[in-house]
């Protein structure tokens, strides 16, 4: 562990608030600005060293003496801060200091103008124009173009419900029917009136033509099923055909 180095807290706090950064690190007002240094170098590393030190009354010392030890390096290394820091220390001891001393620490470092210049932007921003305002709208060529795109799209042929170039139904067209149907009437897949009178007709005539030519009933009726089938391909439809129109 770092060996001590001597500091006084309770002596260093004047009672307006003030704190005696020379009374803190233990030199004198007139010390070289170079030892004052080395001082507050050698309190640093001993406060680092002992922050988390098992006995509570010190570890707040040295955590207190960790937040004073920054300002007093930034009160007592330069010459110019410095100075303004004995004046405004010799006031307070005399009880007339100008202001408190958070204030004037805060000055003295520069924090406030910091914290001024923060507010100002803050403030800045708070002036400007709306977001709504500042919103650009599409020009004039955006808006042809969008709009020219969606006339187009809006004209393009739906092929869901483009029926012009589907194929019309004849039958449907004509008053019903197959929707199949190409107008024409088919021809009957079985036998008509036509073909029924011709394989009726064949049939007896060739019993008769045979049985008188051959005497023999086997050959008159093979006869007649030729007669037939011949009587009724030439004639199937035609009597139908006759008949509906």
């Amino acid at each position: 562990m770092t060996e001590p180095t001597a500091f006084n807290l309770t002596d260093a706090a004047l009672p307006d608030g003030t704190v005696d950064f020379y009374t803190l690190i233990g030199k004198t007002s007139d010390a070289e600005s170079e030892d004052i240094r080395l001082r507050i170098q050698a309190l640093y590393s001993e406060a680092t060293a002992n922050r988390d030190n098992r006995n509570l009354k010190k570890r707040r010392e040295y955590q207190t003496l960790l937040e004073l030890l920054p300002p007093a390096r930034a009160a007592l290394l330069e010459a110019p801060k410095r100075a303004k820091y004995d004046e405004f220390l010799g006031k307070a001891k005399s009880g007339a200091a100008p202001t408190d001393f958070e204030t004037f620490i805060n000055d003295l470092m520069g924090f406030n103008e910091q914290m001024e210049e923060k507010t100002g932007l803050l403030a800045t921003k708070d002036k400007a124009e709306p977001r709504a305002s500042v919103i650009k709208t599409p020009d004039a060529s955006t808006s042809t173009n969008r709009t020219t795109s969606s006339s187009a799209s809006t004209s393009r042929p739906n092929p869901a419900n483009n029926t012009s170039s589907r194929p019309t139904n004849n039958k449907a067209a004509s008053g019903g029917g197959n929707a199949y149907s190409t107008g024409s009437t088919p021809k009957p897949s079985s036998g008509g009136p036509g073909g029924v009178i011709g394989g009726v007709g064949g049939l007896v005539l060739g019993l008769v033509l045979g049985y008188l030519a051959l005497h023999n009933i086997i050959p008159a009726i093979l006869l007649g099923i030729i007669l037939a089938a011949v009587g009724f391909v030439a004639l199937n439809g035609k009597v139908g055909n006759k008949i509906s129109s």
